[in-house]
């Protein structure tokens, strides 16, 4: 299991899973833009290349999931995948699959306004990694 939607009030909880703090970050985007986008596939897409830095691992999930929200927001792009490179200590390099939305292919299930430091969490238990995230929808 990658993630799993939890109850909350008024917004969309997700507990997120992973092997080891790559996958869970890999994991965490799936989870977002599943919960965002239905649709199907096209043939324009595109690989880019990102780093980002937090303060915290908890910070570092955050500015992942607000900057992939921002290119969906901003842009009007959707992550069809990602692939993390390396963490190292509260620092990522990542490629993003990305795709133009298109209404003909694309409908929004949920709009996430924000992703909310509400009750997040990052943690290493046993030989898994754990993390808890609410959007704001």
């Amino acid at each position: 299991m990658r993630y799993r939607l939890i109850d909350h009030t008024a917004d969309v909880g997700v507990h997120i899973f992973g092997q080891n703090q790559e996958r869970l970050f890999e994991n965490a985007a799936e989870a977002m833009f599943s919960l965002m986008i239905e649709g199907s596939v096209q043939d324009k897409t595109e690989t880019v290349q990102i780093t980002l830095s937090g303060d915290t691992p908890e910070d570092l999930l955050m500015t992942w999931l607000r900057t992939l929200l921002s290119l969906f927001n901003v842009k009007n792009l959707i992550v069809l995948k990602t692939r993390i490179h390396s963490i190292s200590g509260n620092s990522l390099s990542a490629d993003l699959t990305i795709t133009p939305f298109d209404a003909a292919l694309h409908s929004i299930q949920n709009e996430i306004k924000a992703v909310t430091y509400h009750g997040l969490t990052v943690e290493k238990k046993d030989d898994r990694w754990f993390a808890q995230v609410i959007f704001d929808v």
